[in-house]
C-alpha cells in the first residue's frame, strides 16, 4: 500500500497531499518508498521531482529522521544517515533551483521551529539569496563606471531625478534656515508671497550653479515658448519638468496652470519623470517653515 502511495505522490501529488499530511509521524518507514520512487539524482531517470514535492517531504520527515552521519563502515540503505542524505539532496535540489518558489519554500523551512537540520537549512537559505543576488547583479559598463567615479553627469532619468532632488533638499535646507535670509527671495516683507512665476524663477537659480557641474542646464517657460514645440527643444534629451505650486492663499496660492522648469540634460533617451514643489505657507509661518 505504502508503495502505490509513493506512487501517487509522485504523478498526483497535489491530488493526494490531503490524504499524506502528517504521514511522516505515523509512518516513519514511507521515506524509502519515496526515495525508491523520486530519482533525481545525477545519472538516474525518472519524473523530476517538484519545488513543492521537496519542500513538503522535507517537512514530513525532518523530525521523524534527525540529522545523522555515517560513523565507520555500515550496510544496507535504510539507515538514518541514508534517511539524512536523501532530505539533504532535496534540500539541494531547492538550493540549486533560483527561481522564487524555491526561495520561498527554503524560507518556509528555515522558519519551523529548531531541529538538527535548522543550522543547515539557514545556510543554505543564505547561499539561495546570494546566487539570486548574483544572477540579478548587472555590472557596470565601463563608461557607467567612470561617470561614478568622475562625478560625470546622471545617464538615466533616476540619476537625473535623484541629482535634482538633492539640489532641491539643499535649497529647503537654505530657505529654513540661511543666515542671509534667502526666504526673502519669495515672501515680500507684506507677508505675502510673491506669484509662481518668480518663485519658480528664484528656486532655479538657487539651484542651477550645483546642477550646472554636472552638465545638467535649465530651460525656461519662455524658451519652450520661444520654440515651435516642445519636442524640438532639446533633440534626444532627457527632460525632468519641475513645477513650483502654490495651494495656500495669495497669489502663490492662486488656481492656476503651474508654471514649467525643464531641467534637461543632454542624452540619447525619451524618458520623462516630474517633480513638483508645492508652498501652503501663511504669513505668519513664513520664517517658521
Amino acid at each position: 500500500m505504502l508503495s502505490w502511495l509513493a506512487i501517487e505522490a509522485l504523478v498526483r501529488f497535489d491530488q493526494v497531499r490531503p490524504d499524506i499530511d502528517g504521514i511522516g509521524a505515523q509512518h516513519p518507514q514511507f521515506i524509502w518508498f519515496l526515495r525508491n520512487r523520486f530519482q533525481f539524482e545525477q545519472g538516474k531517470t525518472g519524473i523530476p521531482i517538484t519545488v513543492a514535492q521537496a519542500k513538503w517531504i522535507v517537512l514530513e520527515f525532518r523530525r521523524a529522521w534527525p540529522y545523522a552521519e555515517l560513523r565507520g563502515s555500515g550496510s544496507g540503505d535504510t539507515n538514518p544517515y541514508d534517511a539524512t542524505n536523501f532530505l539533504l539532496a532535496l534540500i539541494g535540489r531547492l538550493v540549486n533551483d533560483t527561481g522564487g518558489e524555491a526561495t520561498e519554500a527554503l524560507r518556509a523551512l528555515a522558519t519551523e521551529p529548531a531541529d538538527s537540520y535548522s543550522q543547515l537549512i539557514l545556510h543554505m537559505a543564505a547561499e539561495l539569496r546570494q546566487k539570486r543576488a548574483e544572477e540579478a547583479f548587472e555590472p557596470l559598463p565601463p563608461v557607467r563606471l567612470k561617470e561614478l567615479l568622475t562625478e560625470g553627469p546622471p545617464s538615466n532619468a533616476d540619476d537625473l531625478k535623484s541629482l535634482v532632488l538633492e539640489e532641491l533638499t539643499l535649497a529647503q535646507a537654505k530657505l529654513i534656515g540661511d543666515d542671509l535670509d534667502q526666504v526673502r527671495d519669495f515672501w515680500g516683507d507684506d507677508g505675502v508671497p510673491y506669484d509662481e512665476n518668480r518663485c519658480r524663477d528664484r528656486l532655479a537659480v538657487m539651484i542651477e550653479p550645483e546642477l550646472t557641474r554636472y552638465g545638467v542646464q535649465r530651460v525656461t517657460e519662455r524658451t519652450c515658448r520661444s520654440r515651435s514645440g516642445r519636442s524640438r527643444l532639446r533633440p534626444w534629451a532627457l527632460q525632468l519638468p519641475m513645477e513650483v505650486k502654490g495651494n495656500g492663499t495669495g497669489k502663490f496660492g492662486t488656481p492656476r496652470l503651474a508654471s514649467l522648469i525643464p531641467v534637461s540634460h543632454r542624452l540619447a533617451s525619451g524618458s520623462v519623470e516630474s517633480i513638483a514643489c508645492c508652498g501652503s505657507r501663511s504669513a505668519g509661518e513664513r520664517r517658521r517653515s
